[in-house]
């Protein structure tokens, strides 16, 4: 609170004018607040989630406080400040300095979302955190929280080949084996997919299959040359088709044919035979 007064000061033989306008002016009146309790920071959201994070994830905050009010919610990683929020105050520069227009100028709880893009993180794990601020500059920050990023596909598999090896194949069910690449600090592989492409402008696929460094059991629709192209994905769900592998795989399942010709009559145990195969070769 406080008081302006009017005084008339005036020799006692003398009054004080009491016609007219009579002012009493008050300037750069500042009021201070003790503040000393400190705001309150929660935070919920797919940001807040266990396992591997890609893409752009949000964070929601809860932030109250009892003083002054909330003024900024900032949600920071690895130190950095990542996101922003302002609450809308009353308040006013006064001499190079917000002041607050009334008592409470700010909310005293503020809720909202912070969207984080993690393509900005290098794969691996980062801290996040999330501060409230009020009006009297305190400062409440959520504990530490550790990620996991990884917005990078896995490279290509390393050493594709064909159980058997490349050559034909008279059964149909192809096994293919390879070697993981390094994830680095990324997640790790967790599955692959294939496509196949034949005789006849024939395109098949893409197939999933879980686990890694294997394929079983893959069946072609028929004899004859086919090439299989296999790419991998991670845990956080990365995966690019132009990170392929390339194998062939050769099915033969159909026998040759062969007749004899009808003897030569100037040769009769000269013995002919006219033999053909489709796909491997006689």
């Amino acid at each position: 609170a406080f008081e302006s007064r009017l005084v008339c000061y005036r020799p006692s033989s003398k009054n004080c004018a009491v016609k007219g306008t009579v002012l009493a002016g008050v300037r750069s009146l500042a009021i201070s607040i003790d503040d000393s309790v400190k705001p309150t920071a929660k935070v919920s959201g797919p940001l807040t989630e266990t396992g591997w994070q890609r893409g752009n994830r949000q964070l929601t905050f809860n932030n109250q406080d009892t003083g002054a009010g909330l003024r900024f919610a900032e949600t920071r990683i690895d130190g950095a400040l990542r996101a922003s929020s302002e609450m809308n105050c009353a308040k006013a520069m006064v001499s190079g300095q917000w002041r607050g227009k009334k008592m409470q100028p700010c909310p005293t709880s503020a809720t909202g979302s912070h969207v984080i893009n993690t393509r900005v993180l290098s794969d691996g794990t980062h801290k996040v955190k999330h501060c409230a601020t009020d009006f009297a500059d305190s400062s409440t920050c959520t504990g530490d929280r550790t990620i996991r990023v990884d917005n990078n596909p896995p490279s290509a598999p390393n050493g594709l080949q064909v159980t058997g090896g490349d050559g034909w194949h008279r059964t149909n069910g192809f096994n293919l084996t390879w070697a993981d690449p390094g994830q680095g600090a990324g997640s790790p592989v967790v599955s692959s997919s294939f496509r196949l492409s034949g005789p006849g402008d024939y395109a098949g696929g893409p197939w999933r299959r879980a686990g890694s460094g294997r394929i079983t059991g893959i069946k072609v629709p028929g004899p004859g040359e086919y090439r299989v192209k296999v790419w991998l994905a991670d845990e956080a769900g990365n995966s690019d088709e132009n990170h392929a592998a390339e194998a062939t795989l050769r099915l033969d399942n159909v026998p040759p044919t062969g007749y004899f010709n009808e003897p030569a009559e100037n040769d009769p145990a000269l013995i002919e035979a006219l033999v053909a195969d489709q796909y491997s070769g006689v």
